[in-house]
Order: C-alpha cells, then sequence, then structure tokens
C-alpha cells in the first residue's frame, strides 16, 4: 500500500489510505508518523491532512523537521499539482500549504510523510502545544476567496 525510502525516512502513502493502515504498515518496518496505533481510526491521509494533521507531533519540539516532504493533489479547477519530495531546506513557495489544513484548494491524492525510527525518542519541550496563528483579517479573507474563485476556474 505505501513505498518507504528507509534511507530519507519518507512513506510515499495514498490521499485513501487510512492512518491506522499506515502507521500497522510502518510499525513492521520499526517506523512510525509519531502517534500511537488507533489514535485516528478510519480517518484517512487525505482527510487528516485537510484537518492541519491533528495529533502529529508539535513542529516546535524540532523546527528542522518536517511533517510533508512532498504531495500529489488534484486542484479545485481540475488541475494537478505536484511538489516533489525535497530536503526541509529547499526554497521556493510552500505549496504543500495549499493542501495542509484546508480542502477548500486542493484534494490529496498521495503524500510523501516524514517518518521517524519507532525505538527513537523525541525531544519534548514539556509545554502545551500553542496555536500561533492569528485568525486571517478581512483583508486576508478576502485574498483567500480571490484565490480559491481563480483556482476553480478551468
Amino acid at each position: 500500500m505505501i513505498a518507504i525510502d528507509p534511507k530519507s525516512l519518507l512513506a510515499d502513502a495514498p490521499g485513501d489510505a487510512t492512518l491506522d493502515a499506515v502507521e500497522t504498515e510502518l510499525a513492521a518496518r520499526g517506523l512510525t508518523l509519531g502517534f500511537a496505533l488507533g489514535a485516528h481510526g478510519k480517518t484517512t491521509v487525505r482527510d487528516w491532512l485537510a484537518r492541519g494533521a491533528p495529533g502529529a507531533p508539535c513542529a516546535f519540539e524540532d523546527p528542522a523537521d518536517h511533517l510533508v516532504a512532498g504531495v500529489e493533489a488534484t486542484l479545485a479547477n481540475g488541475q494537478r499539482l505536484e511538489v516533489r519530495p525535497g530536503p526541509r531546506r529547499a526554497v521556493g513557495p510552500d505549496l504543500v500549504a495549499l493542501v495542509m489544513g484546508t480542502t477548500r484548494f486542493a484534494r490529496v491524492d498521495r503524500a510523501w510523510l516524514r517518518v521517524h525510527l519507532r525505538e527513537a525518542r523525541r525531544p519534548s519541550l514539556g509545554v502545551p502545544a500553542v496555536d500561533l496563528d492569528p485568525p486571517p483579517s478581512p483583508a486576508e479573507a478576502r485574498l483567500v476567496d480571490a484565490i480559491a474563485s481563480a483556482l476553480s476556474k478551468p
């Protein structure tokens, strides 16, 4: 179901795969996405990313790490988007952000997810996660609406 690159620690998972199925397959190889089996039930990779990846390890625990290294998606206007897996230090626009936390702009068809060794312990800051993103201003909301409108036109 998923392909794993053990050197780069990336798992290529279809968008309709359940997180539990992905985690089960990873566990058999000594790897993990970073949460317990059964934590997400029948949630698919697509839905999980669209909801902003709840339960994923906190980005503040390792700011140099990343959750999604690449993605294939279908934009709202039917065009295909492919962001090939690349190193975290790669430059350019963050097109993965188009599919994280929303279904408005695109639908995830495949995602290259960063996995970790199961026995490795992730550092913990010992503080609860904090949402540092303020709600969008009216101007930002209008801009998002304009982008969504432009993406929905063929």
